[in-house]
């Protein structure tokens, strides 16, 4: 959409909106940023997936692989 190809200029690579949010990266690390562009998860992962329905992404660091949880606050 419009968001994404605003976001491929400012960052090195993105990921697609999952939830509001998508990953992005910056300098070799993943993070993630919500629809205003605004970080949420600063760049800290070597690979962040977007989110599935249920709020879980895959994440690797170094040897550790894990799920990073989201919620959502109304």
């Amino acid at each position: 959409g419009e968001v994404l190809s605003e976001i491929g200029f400012e960052y090195e690579d993105a990921d697609s909106f999952s939830l509001g949010y998508a990953p992005y990266c910056e300098r070799g690390k993943w993070g993630c940023i919500d629809e205003k562009g605004e970080s949420v998860i600063n760049p800290f992962f070597d690979l962040l997936k977007p989110f599935s329905h249920n709020g879980f992404a895959f994440a690797e660091s170094g040897d550790v692989q894990e799920l990073v949880v989201i919620k959502i606050y109304k």
